[in-house]
């Protein structure tokens, strides 16, 4: 499966506060802060940064499995939850 979200690097933009990329494509930007400063801003830059980071995250991840195939005796849980996750993101 390919990811079928916003290609290109995401960044998060702390004085803009975005994610986004950083060249000008439609759908550039992947999330914008609540418009209120209320309780849902207590987490919202670490989220965004989550958010920002999560392409590489899943490009990691997937290329940890290519990697290990099965020739390493792990938990068969810890694969499993990780293509659970690969799954998640590209669905």
């Amino acid at each position: 499966m390919d990811f079928k979200g916003t290609k290109g690097e995401w960044y998060f933009d702390k004085k803009a506060r975005t994610v986004s990329t950083k060249e000008i494509i439609e759908g550039d930007i992947i999330c914008d802060a609540p418009e209120c400063f209320n309780e849902s801003m207590v987490n919202w830059e670490s989220n965004a940064k989550l958010i920002a980071a999560a392409p590489d995250l899943l490009n990691a991840l997937q290329y940890c499995i290519d990697c290990l195939g099965d020739e390493f005796a792990l938990p068969s849980d810890c694969i499993s939850d990780a293509e659970r996750a690969i799954e998640k993101a590209l669905k």
